[in-house]
Parts: structure tokens; C-alpha cells; sequence
């Protein structure tokens, strides 16, 4: 029996680390591309019998997935859902990956084994695709839409901005001026992938602020730099809409006396 282990162990070829380099985290927003880096050392004998192989954890799914692999320099092969996504842009084994979704979040790993010259070796990114916010709405008024308010009384408006990746931020603005961030609610959505946020602002308004513009804008910075969406009302702090029960019971008074008035 111990002859037979010693001539197993002498009979195995050594199996050399390659060293294998990567960039620790690479961006991307959905629907654009990003590109992978993985570069290495060749050694000095059989260098061009190698393969080269990706392969993806996606932190959406959990599961894992291949991506490409090539064989000794030959043409390469995508898979399953990176079919028609994925080339080989590198001199080595940099690939990109074109029209991104959220599903593509992950770590990815690229393997390297020159199988000849017995060395072998991988290097891991981290991808993060980021999405827009696809909308941003005041609830209950439409965009534009006349938002009538009585001067000196607090006013509750509510802002929800809709499958963002990160989860917005959500700033309130009166005009181009900052007013507050306000209460926020933040929830995963259904899809497992993107985030919705829930803003309730309390604002009073003074007679001077009717007919400005009242704004709730999504904030994904830094991820998504200057990228914002916003909804808006207008203010409207005078008109029949927003007198005061005082005025509203001058004018009942008014008109019960016309009346009686009429009938007398």
C-alpha cells in the first residue's frame, strides 16, 4: 500500500500558481456595457495550449452561470443568456459585456489554465449595474398640476421615486432652492433587484409662494452622477380655493341674507 501512494505522488505532474490579475469592482448601468479586465503572465514553454473561462455568481439570482470560454486561442463560445452579449476585447482574456441588466450584478471570475505547462490560476470583479429611477411622482397630483395650499398651514406632500439600483434619495425643492430631504421609506421590489422610495414632506407655505413650482427630484449620486428625475406642482396660496373659514362664512352670511332678502 505505501508503495503504490509513493508512485501515485512521484507520477503527479506540480501544478504551478499563476498569478492572474483583475480589477477588484468595474460599473455599469443598465442597458450599457462594461468591460472586464483579466491579464496574466505566459510562461516561457507551451504557452499557446491554455484556456480561458468566465464564469458569474449573480447576486440577484444566487446561482452560478457560465459566460465565455475559449480554447488555445480559437474561437470563443458565450452561453446561455450572454450568448450575442459577450466578446473578447483583450489581448489576453478582457471581455465586455454589452446591453447590462440588473440580473448581470454579481462577482465574476475569470480561470486561466495553461494545462501544458501545468499553471493555472483565476482573479475575481465584482460587476455593479446601476439603474435609473423610472419614475418620480407627486402622489395625488398630477405633473404641473396646481397645488392649492392656505398660507401658514402645514401641508403634507407625499413623493415616490420607482425601481432605482441604488435606492434614490429623494431632495424636495421650491423653485431652484433646497427646502429638505424629508421622511423617507425605502423598499425592495418585487423584482429582487431594483428599490422604491417613499418621501412625505411637511411644508407651509406664505402667500409669497403662490405660483412657484414645488419639485421632489430622485438623488442616486454618487453612483448615477448627475443623473436626476423629478416631478412638480404649482404652489397656489390665494383664490377661492384656499379662503379661510372666516371668508367662506362672510360670504354664507351674505348669501343667506340675499336670500331672505328675495322672501320677504
Amino acid at each position: 500500500m505505501y508503495n503504490f501512494f509513493h508512485l501515485v505522488v512521484l507520477s503527479t505532474p506540480f501544478v504551478h500558481a499563476l498569478e492572474v490579475y483583475t480589477l477588484p469592482e468595474v460599473e455599469g448601468e443598465r442597458l450599457g456595457s462594461a468591460t472586464l479586465k483579466c491579464s496574466y503572465e505566459e510562461p516561457e514553454d507551451d504557452a499557446q495550449h491554455l484556456t480561458k473561462v468566465w464564469t458569474m455568481k449573480s447576486e440577484v439570482t444566487g446561482e452560478t452561470e457560465a459566460v465565455f470560454s475559449q480554447v488555445d486561442n480559437g474561437v470563443g463560445e458565450a452561453f446561455g443568456r450572454y450568448v450575442g452579449r459577450v466578446t473578447l476585447t483583450g489581448p489576453q482574456a478582457d471581455i465586455t459585456i454589452s446591453r447590462l441588466e440588473l440580473v448581470d450584478n454579481g462577482i465574476f471570475q475569470c480561470a486561466i489554465d495553461f494545462y501544458v505547462a501545468r499553471e493555472t490560476g483565476h482573479g475575481e470583479t465584482v460587476l455593479k449595474v446601476y439603474n435609473l429611477v423610472e419614475e418620480v411622482d407627486i402622489i395625488d397630483h398630477g405633473r404641473g398640476e396646481e397645488y392649492w395650499a392656505k398660507p401658514g398651514e402645514k401641508q403634507e406632500l407625499k413623493c415616490k421615486a420607482l425601481r432605482g439600483r441604488p435606492a434614490a434619495k429623494i431632495y424636495w425643492y421650491m423653485g431652484d432652492t433646497f427646502y429638505g430631504q424629508g421622511e423617507e421609506e425605502i423598499h425592495e421590489h418585487t423584482d429582487g433587484a431594483t428599490y422604491k422610495t417613499w418621501s412625505t414632506y411637511y411644508a407651509t407655505f406664505a402667500e409669497e409662494d403662490d405660483g412657484k413650482i414645488m419639485k421632489c427630484e430622485s438623488n442616486q449620486d454618487p453612483e448615477l452622477m448627475g443623473q436626476y428625475v423629478s416631478d412638480w406642482v404649482l404652489v397656489k396660496t390665494s383664490g377661492s380655493a384656499v379662503l379661510g373659514g372666516r371668508t367662506w362664512h362672510i360670504l354664507c352670511s351674505i348669501l343667506i341674507c340675499s336670500i331672505l332678502w328675495r322672501f320677504r
